[in-house]
């Protein structure tokens, strides 16, 4: 895939609005690293199919004004979302995905309305692309 320069804010970092999605775990890999070029900061984010296979939600019309689409096209849209380590496991936030815009570049973190994803989702990592 490459390294995508991508322009958007996420929630508690809002002083970071330019951003590189790097291939820093492999081509093949479902993780990518999320860089600010603005600050020392970077974030590891997953393709939350990977996780849920069965992940879906409805994209609102203010994130897609925000991404710059009059309409809904899934070749446009790529989504990931926030891992943090926890405890036993790795944890990924599914209740606030990025939702990127891989035309033009840019992406809107969106909290989804419903509980029926956590903020702190346990998951270990499958070997070998599983």
């Amino acid at each position: 895939m490459g390294d995508i320069a991508l322009k958007g804010t996420i929630i508690g970092f809002e002083d970071c609005e330019n951003y590189l999605l790097q291939d820093a775990f492999g081509e093949s890999s479902p993780f990518r690293s999320l860089v600010c070029a603005d600050a020392p900061v970077s974030f590891v984010v997953v393709n939350p199919f990977y996780i849920v296979e069965d992940y879906t939600f409805e994209v609102e019309d203010a994130v897609m004004n925000g991404l710059g689409l009059a309409e809904r096209s899934p070749g446009d849209i790529a989504v990931m979302c926030i891992v943090r380590p926890g405890e036993k496991a790795l944890a990924v936030n599914l209740r606030s995905p990025l939702v990127i815009n891989t035309e033009k570049g840019v992406f809107v973190q969106t909290v989804l309305q419903s509980e029926a994803y956590g903020v702190a989702v346990p998951f270990t990592a499958k070997r070998g692309g599983e």
